[in-house]
């Protein structure tokens, strides 16, 4: 994936005639320990609920 980034940031700066970062900032994800059970069940219920309220599912 760094791969791919990189190298379509470079063809495109250099389709544009630009220079310097192409993509916003580097995303991060941590993991959930597991100690926190609450914050668990809230993301789990957040990703089973997602796709009806994306309108995906009715």
């Amino acid at each position: 994936m760094h791969w791919l980034n990189w190298y379509s940031a470079m063809v495109l700066n250099q389709f544009l005639h630009r220079t310097g970062h192409f993509w916003e900032q580097r995303y991060f994800s941590e993991a959930i320990p597991n100690s926190d059970r609450d914050r668990i069940l809230k993301t789990l219920r957040y990703i089973h609920a997602n796709p009806k309220a994306a309108g995906f599912t009715e």
